[in-house]
Formats: C-alpha cells, structure tokens, sequence
C-alpha cells in the first residue's frame, strides 16, 4: 500500500523534506519522532500527520529549516514556521549561505515572508537578511571578476551560467564588463561582454550615459553603439552633439549618426538640433526630473569615476538631477554654437548652479569651478546673478556671488543711479545662504566708498548675528495665558520660543529672530489683522520663507482657510491644545517649506562670520565710515550670552563703545557663572571701549561695580581678579583727570 500526501503550494524539490518521505518517516521511526518532538511541539496537542511528519524529521541544516518552513506555511502554521524562521535567525549564516538560499528557493518565497504578518517581526527580518546579503553579493566586485573570466572556461556551462550570473548582477557589472570590451589583450571575450551589456537593456541607459557624459574618449565608441542598439528615447539628446558638432573624431561622428538613426530614424540640421537641445535644457532647468523620484522624492544618480575607471551611483534630489541633466545639455549646445551669447549665459548659469548644488550650498566652491567662471567674464557673471535673482534659482545666485567676490571690483557695486547692483540687491532675497554670500561678496570687494543700497549691509550683518544655533518659533496670540500654553507646548517639540500679543510686535520678533522655524499666529490678533500680517512677513526677506500656522477660532475657519489658501507658506490649523497635536501640524508646517533647511551649526558659522565681518568695518572708521553700525547695537549685545558669539561680540562692543554696550559688557563680566574666559574678553572689550570713548556709565553704576567687588570675597581669586580688572579700566582715566586738576591748581 502505498501513501501519498499532497502539499498545496509546495514545490517540487530534491531534498530530504519530500513529502512522502515525511510520511514515511512519521509511520517507520516513532523513536526518533518522539525525541525530536520534545523540542518542537508535545505530542498530544499536534494530530496533522503533516506537521508531524516535518517535526519528526528533525530539519537542521538552513535548507532543511527553510524546507520546513515553507511547508507549515503552507499548511497555515504560522506559529510553528516562525519558529523555524528564528532558527535561522539565530544560525547567523554568512552572505554566500543567505544568497545560496534566495538561488535554491527564490525570491517569491521572501518576499511571501515580508507580506504575512502573521509570522511577526521574524519574517521581516529574516527575508531582509537574504534579500540583502544577495544584493552585496551579487555586485560584489571580487565576485564579478570571477564570472567575467569565467567567460573564457572551455566548458560552455561554465560561460552560461556566467553570463546568467553577471546579468542578474545589472548595473554593478557595466563597469567591468566596459573595461573588458576595451581592452586588447581580452578580444576573445569581447562579443560575450558586449551581449551581456545588450541584454541588460533599459537599466543600463543612465550609467551608459554617466560614461559618455563624463568625456572618456576610450569608451566612446562601445557606449554609442550600446546607446543605439538599445533605443532609449532619451539617449538622442547626448548623441546630438557627437552626430553633428564640429572637431568630433570621425569614427565617433559615424558611430553617434548610426545610433540616433536607429533610435529616431533621422539625422537632424545643426538648426534642429538646437531647437531641440534648448528645449530640454528648459524643460530640465524647470525642474522635471530625468527619471521618476522615489518616494522620498529622490533619483538614482551615475557617475563615471575617471581616476577608478569605475561607475559609482548615490540618491540625489530631483532638483538636482534635473540641473545636473541640464547642465550637460548646456555644455553640448555651447559646443555647437560657442558663439552665440544666450547660450554661453545658460551654459554659465547651469555650470555654476549644478557645481554648487553637488559641491554643498554651504561649502564654497572648487578653485576649478572659480577659474572657469572667470573665463566667462565678469558681465557674464554679473548677468547670470541678476538672472538667478529674477528667477529665484538661489544656488546659481549663491554661486555667482562667489566668483564676483573674487574678482574683487568695486565697479560691481557702483552704480549709475540710486538703484542698486544685482550684488546689492542680494542682500534683500528671501533665501538666507544667499544672503550671506551677497554679504561675503561685497566684504570681499571691499568698497571704500558709499554704494546704492550700501546700509543694507549693516542691517543683513546684523540680522546674522542674531542667530542663536538653536531652534526657535513664535506665538501670536492675543491672550497672554493662552499664548504662554502654546509656547509650552513648542517647548516640549525643542522649540525656544517667543510670543507676541499684536501683529506689530510679533513682526518686530520675527524679523530679529534669525533661527524661527515656524509661526503660531492666532486669527484673532490684531494691529493689523492677521492677514495682513502675513502679507508684510511675506514681503520682508528675513521672514518672507517662515511657514505660518494660522489658527481659527471656532467660528472662523472658513475665513482662515481662504487666507490659507492664497499663501503657500501658510497653513489653516485649529488652535492647539495637545503634545501630540501639536507634533503634527508643527510637522506640517516644516514640510512648506521651499527652501533647503539651514542646519544650526551653519548658522552659527555665519553669525560669527558677520561678526568679524562688522569688527572690520568699525576698527577702521576712516575707510568704512559710511556704513552705520550702532543702531543695530541690540543684537550684537544679545550676541555677548551666546557662548559661540561671546569673545566676538565683547570685542565689537568694545569698539562700539556706547553707553549701553559699556552697561553689557559690565555686566556680563561680573556674572561669575559664565566661563572666565568669556568674562575676560568682556572685561577687555570694556577697556577698549573706555579708551576709544572714555566712561560712559553712571555715576551709581559705578559704585555699584564697587559693591560687586567687595562682596567678591567668596567667588575665587579668579573672579576677584575680573571684578579688580574692571575697577582699574574705570579707575584710570579718573585718576588721570585728577592729577591733570592738581597739576593746574598748583601752577
């Protein structure tokens, strides 16, 4: 009699997990079944002859476990399936074991894991683990040098199935497999590394081009033959330039026209071509994206190492793969009209955006990328800021204001009416990163002379300094209890925060407050309304990128949401009364924004940068007295309790040196719970101010220093010796005084 059981899903396999074998093991060898069991699940409360039958056999290699967990999958067993699944959690098998399952069992099978949540977190993670580690070792360098000379094995198995393996490696194996076609000494595999980068088909597009894009003449030919036997669509607009561009290699000439042929069907005029290239760089430089964005809305970007003869990839923004495509494209439309003036402006203005997008808004750039933009010319430069301005395209804007600093030509701030230079006129835009390099640009060149626009330096250097590294909001509401609860709940989200009972004086918060985030603003506030406060906020570029949550009062949410809705930086909320409330619509109102974050550390950076950049101007008055800086005395004073921005800002208000500055800096010296060095530098800045101003305190403020000194017994000797440092910078010019009288008196 024979017994046969059928295992729905299951596949066919051979291994020691067969079904009849089960079975039979079940029915022979109670012995070693009930040993087994032990350890699995008591015999009285399993019945399935199945299930027993797979306990029975006592599975432990990894494919035995995973043969054994599919099946109680199968049967709905999950309980007992997650226990295997732990198991082989627990095996810690290494990647070539993890990849050497996904190959006997394939993908489906994970993927299953990863989509019943029945089996808990064992399956998600156990699926991972082998999807993962059969990803590392697929692309593992090492691994495809091995497959590619295994294309050259005598046995036509071996080369098959490494022609199979470097397929599934993708896009890891292009680079390897390029070196190989171009080398001489391997010609015998060359038909087999060429017909493997065929059948790798569209994937393959974008790193190919990253290859012809990078201008290595040694792939020149192999990547426009491969470009044009695959017929992407969007691999025309690379070829143009090397099918109809003047001083292109014949060969490569002949090689591009063959594959836009087969890709188009058409060879284009010089004058359709560049049509055509000037419509797409507009239609990258617009912000569409090469490819589709993630979810996170991010692209997989290629790039053709030279020096490594490799082919690397990273996730980039969308904004930054469309400017990097349009650059390129820019390049190719010079190369066919190096004459034409509107397109060496788009060329220098895409060359500059995408080199500071992928050098880093916040880093400076490359002395190459400097040299080239001087090439242009300094009109050319001046033209492509006046258009980013225009245009709001704030990392070409912040690039141009770079070069131009460089130049260093007082004739770029010189202008022939009141209105002022486009490297003025940056000082005012609603993006911060460029408002500093205006700033830096205009230090840099170093005008000695009064400018259009030249106080709105002082007012931006100001405005810097005012940054505190931390993360700040503000509240507008008109009740004081109620303002104080929304403040408390920002708090507890890391918020420093501020609140204001009119629309008049939040304004004036707003725009002192370089590190606000966002803005809790009550429907109900007035002097002026609500809505136009939000228009002036709009209009000032220190606050014009602040998101705003405007609240509604119960009978009011129409008319909020229609202010909402005409402001795209503001956002209709209820008033908040929760943590957890409050966590999410301050999350909402992070995600308005349309500029790149600022991080606290840079912001930092470049308080203390405007700091030195105010020092110079007031140390040399005769060359720098047409900017005003006392009237911003306010957040510089602020300055002195920032620990960052302390010694900095004791310095400039010392040479500062007005009343109330002398009041900070006698103050912040005496605390004894600052840093001694900090209170040093105040002590210091205090004798610079009294020797370039003499003492500009009250009477009664200086007994009172006196006070502080004789009840200083207790604090240490080094804050005796702060206090007496201050006493002598009061006492000195006294004296000198005094003894001037004397002298008089006796003559």
């Amino acid at each position: 009699m024979h017994l046969m059981i059928e295992l729905t899903g299951t596949r066919r396999r051979k291994t020691a997990l067969g079904g009849c074998f089960l079975v039979v093991v079940f029915l022979l060898t109670p012995s070693i079944y009930s040993q087994s069991l032990e350890t699995e699940v008591p015999q009285s409360l399993e019945t399935d002859p199945v299930v027993l039958a797979v306990l029975g056999s006592g599975p432990q290699s990894p494919p035995e476990l995973l043969e054994a967990t599919e099946i109680l999958l199968n049967l709905g067993r999950f309980d007992l399936a997650q226990q295997y699944l732990d198991r082989l959690l627990r095996a810690e098998i290494d990647d070539e074991g993890l990849a050497a399952l996904q190959q006997q069992f394939g993908s489906v099978l994970f993927y299953r894991f990863l989509r019943e949540p029945q089996l808990g977190p064992s399956g998600i993670q156990f699926s991972n683990t082998v999807l993962q580690a059969t990803h590392r070792v697929s692309r593992d360098p090492g691994r495809i040098e091995r497959l590619i000379s295994q294309l050259e094995d005598p046995a036509a198995e071996v080369r098959q199935t490494a022609i199979t393996d470097l397929q599934q490696a993708d896009t890891a194996a292009i680079g390897p497999l390029l070196q190989v076609v171009i080398d001489p000494e391997r010609i015998s595999i060359h038909q087999s590394a060429r017909q493997i980068l065929r059948s790798l088909g569209k994937p393959a597009t974008d790193p190919l081009l990253a290859v012809l894009e990078s201008r290595d003449p040694a792939f020149y030919p192999v990547i426009i033959e491969l470009l044009g036997d695959q017929g992407a669509p969007h691999a025309v607009e690379s070829l143009l330039q090397l099918a109809i561009g003047s001083g292109v290699d014949p060969s490569w000439q002949q090689a591009a026209r063959q594959s836009l042929q087969k890709i188009a069907g058409v060879i284009p005029r010089r004058w359709e071509a560049t049509v055509f290239l000037r419509r797409r760089i507009d239609h990258y430089w617009s912000g569409q994206s090469p490819s589709a964005p993630d979810h996170e809305n991010l692209v997989r970007a290629w790039r053709w190492d030279q020096k490594k003869q490799q082919l690397t990839s990273s996730k980039v923004t969308s904004e930054m793969a469309a400017v990097s495509r349009a650059a390129h494209l820019a390049e190719d439309l010079q190369a066919l009209n190096p004459e034409d003036l509107e397109t060496n402006r788009l060329r220098l203005m895409t060359y500059l955006a995408v080199s500071k997008l992928v050098g880093g808004m916040d880093q400076p750039l490359s002395k190459q990328v400097v040299e080239k933009a001087h090439s242009f010319g300094l009109n050319m430069s001046e033209w492509v800021l006046t258009e980013a301005l225009q245009t709001n395209r704030p990392a070409a804007a912040t690039a141009a204001l770079e070069v131009l600093g460089q130049m260093g030509q007082a004739d770029l701030l010189r202008s022939a009416s009141s209105y002022p230079r486009s490297v003025v006129l940056a000082l005012d835009h609603r993006d911060r990163r460029v408002r500093f390099a205006a700033a830096g640009a205009i230090m840099n060149i170093d005008s000695q002379k009064a400018y259009a626009g030249s106080s709105s330096l002082v007012k931006t250097l100001a405005y810097f300094v005012g940054a505190t590294g931390g993360r700040q909001a503000l509240v507008g509401f008109p009740n004081a209890e109620r303002a104080g609860d929304l403040a408390g709940l920002l708090q507890l989200q890391g918020f420093e925060t501020e609140v204001a009972h009119t629309s008049n004086r939040l304004f004036q918060l707003a725009t002192r407050l370089p590190d606000c985030e966002i803005i809790l603003l009550s429907d109900a506030l007035a002097r002026p309304a609500a809505s136009e406060l939000i228009q002036t906020l709009r209009r000032d570029a220190r606050t014009a990128e602040i998101p705003v949550g405007l609240m509604a009062r119960w009978d009011n949410q129409a008319y909020v949401e229609e202010i909402a809705a005409g402001d795209a930086l503001t956002l209709a909320i209820p008033e908040l009364h929760t943590p957890s409330g409050t966590q999410a619509y301050v999350a909402d109102l992070l995600s308005l924004r349309s500029l790149p974050f600022v991080s606290s550390q840079e912001r930092t950076q470049h308080a203390q940068m405007a700091l030195s950049w105010l020092t110079t101007i007031v140390e040399q008055p005769a060359d720098y007295g047409f900017y005003d800086v006392l009237p911003w005395k306010n957040p510089i004073e602020f300055a002195i309790y920032k620990p960052e921005l302390s010694a900095q800002a004791s310095k400039l208000l010392g040479l500062l040196g007005s009343p109330s500055n002398q009041r900070v800096l006698v103050s912040f010296a005496s605390q004894p719970t600052w840093p001694l060095a900090l209170r040093q530098a105040a002590a210091e800045g205090l004798r610079l101010a009294v020797n370039r101003r003499g003492i500009l305190l009250t009477r009664r403020e200086i007994l009172q220093q006196y006070d502080r000194y004789n009840r200083s017994r207790d604090l240490g000797r080094s804050t005796q010796a702060v206090l007496g440092s201050i006493l002598d910078t009061l006492e000195t010019p006294r004296q000198t005084r005094l003894l001037k009288k004397s002298v008089e008196e006796q003559t």
